[in-house]
């Protein structure tokens, strides 16, 4: 639902309280007792729904996002029995790259303020020793509008964010960096965290893997902002998957979300070839 020219933001980040990040912001005593109040509510689907909007800020609620809650619902109730849910998107990060194949290559697209980039890297630290993050950005901000609050140039900065040893940033547009970067380095994709926001550059970084046959079944992407804003239905990361998986030989299976946030992970599977058709 578009916004009134009133009622826009200067910032992407609404400033009102918002539970979740308040949540995150408080340590791992409050996460785990935020997960478990989650996953108590696991059997009951519509207690657990009116809980997941009522974490949302009224605020967001004016925007237009309660349509989008909705609508996430009923998307979230068409994943499988076994994926995990995770309250918290951090968890759910954590949880994702502890999964992954240590010996493929680790990837993010967008890296904003590096708090993603170093929660990942730290995560690898432990789960993966001795293995990198490539995180690419341009650190220009946005190259195109992607949401009524969020217009071109938002999350620039000035300087490169500080990021942990083991997380090496590539500077530039995804068009610019991504095809060199390949060329250079081997492997399939074991972990890619496709933080890109736009259709467009969600589609250039899937079909350039895709093209590049980086992509194969086991490997895992977790998406940033997959669902739960206005318009994810028909644009954004969300478009670029339903265009460009299932596709030839790969398909996927969504193995985990942050349902109350915007994060869904999903881990790459082989299809089956057609026999011949009668």
């Amino acid at each position: 639902m578009p916004l009134a020219e009133t009622d826009r933001v200067r910032q992407p980040r609404l400033s009102r309280f918002d539970p979740i990040n308040a949540l995150e912001s408080m340590g791992p005593p409050a996460k785990a007792i935020a997960e478990r109040a989650w996953v108590a509510l696991d059997p009951v689907s519509g207690l657990r729904d009116a809980f997941s909007i009522a974490l949302r800020p009224a605020s967001f609620r004016k925007r237009g996002i309660l349509t989008a809650r909705l609508e996430t619902i009923r998307f979230v109730r068409t994943f499988p029995r076994t994926a995990r849910s995770f309250v918290l998107p951090s968890l759910l990060r954590e949880w994702t790259v502890s999964q992954a194949d240590a010996r493929g290559l680790f990837l993010e697209f967008g890296v904003g303020d590096g708090e993603s980039t170093n929660h990942i890297a730290r995560t690898m630290q432990r789960s993966h020793p001795g293995t990198a993050l490539h995180a690419f950005d341009s650190f220009r901000g946005l190259p195109e509008k992607w949401l009524p609050w969020a217009d071109a140039g938002a999350f620039a900065r000035e300087a490169l964010p500080t990021v942990e040893p083991n997380a090496h940033l590539v500077v530039g547009l995804f068009q610019d960096t991504l095809a060199n970067f390949l060329a250079s380095h081997p492997g399939v994709v074991s972990f890619a965290h496709i933080d890109c926001d736009l259709y467009s550059s969600a589609h250039y970084v899937l079909h350039s893997l895709l093209a590049n046959s980086r992509l194969a079944p086991g490997s895992l992407l977790l998406f940033d902002e997959l669902m739960n804003y206005p318009g994810w239905i028909t644009d954004g990361e969300y478009r670029a998957l339903r265009e460009l998986l299932p596709g030839g030989p790969l398909g996927y299976e969504i193995i985990g979300a942050a349902p109350v946030s915007e994060q869904v992970a999903i881990r790459l599977t082989a299809v089956a070839p057609r026999g011949p058709q009668r």
